[in-house]
C-alpha cells in the first residue's frame, strides 16, 4: 500500500481578538488539506503575507493595496479597560476627552485581557476598528480561493469551484 504524503497546511494568520472558529470548522468539513492558524501582533500582519509565513490573515485596520486584497468583515467597537473601582466605570460609555492616558483598545482584544479587576467601556466617539480577510494580490493557490468562498458564506454546492 502506498502512502501519500500530506499535503502542506494552508496558514491562515490572525492577529489577537479574532475568532475565526466558524471558518474553520467549515474548512475542516470539506476539505482535505489541514489547516494551520498562526497568532501574529498586528504590525506583522501584513509582513507574514508578504514573506509568505502565512497564505491569507485575518487582519485589524487595513484596506486594499496594489499587494493584497481585502474582504471587510466587521467592525469593532473601540474601548477602554479600567481597574474596577476607577469612576469611568459609573458610566456606561465613555468619550476620548474623559480618557487621560487610559489604555484603548478594540473590544475583542479587552475581552482578551478582561479580568476579576479589570472591565471596560466604549469610547463612543472613536471610530470603529474595521477586521479583514487578506492575502496577496498575485496568489495562486487554488484553496486560498476556497477559504475565501468560506468566509463570503459559499456552500459546498455554490457554483463556484
Amino acid at each position: 500500500m502506498t502512502e501519500h504524503p500530506q499535503p502542506a497546511a494552508l496558514r491562515v494568520g490572525m492577529v489577537p481578538g479574532v475568532m475565526p472558529d466558524k471558518w474553520v470548522r467549515r474548512w475542516r468539513d470539506r476539505q482535505r488539506r489541514p489547516l494551520e492558524l498562526v497568532n501574529l501582533d498586528e504590525d506583522a500582519q501584513l509582513a507574514a503575507l508578504d514573506d509568505g509565513d502565512v497564505h491569507l490573515c485575518f487582519v485589524r485596520a487595513h484596506s486594499r493595496t496594489d499587494e493584497h486584497h481585502v474582504i471587510p468583515l466587521y467592525d469593532e467597537v473601540q474601548v477602554v479597560v479600567l481597574p474596577e473601582d476607577h469612576v469611568l466605570t459609573l458610566i456606561e460609555s465613555v468619550s476620548a476627552a474623559d480618557l487621560d492616558g487610559e489604555l484603548v483598545l478594540p473590544q475583542s482584544v479587552a475581552r482578551l485581557r478582561h479580568g476579576r479587576d479589570r472591565t471596560y467601556r466604549p469610547v463612543h466617539d472613536l471610530p470603529p476598528i474595521p477586521v479583514g480577510l487578506a492575502w496577496r494580490t498575485d496568489a495562486t493557490d487554488p484553496d486560498i480561493d476556497t477559504f475565501i468562498g468560506i468566509v463570503r458564506g459559499r456552500t459546498e454546492r455554490s457554483s463556484r469551484g
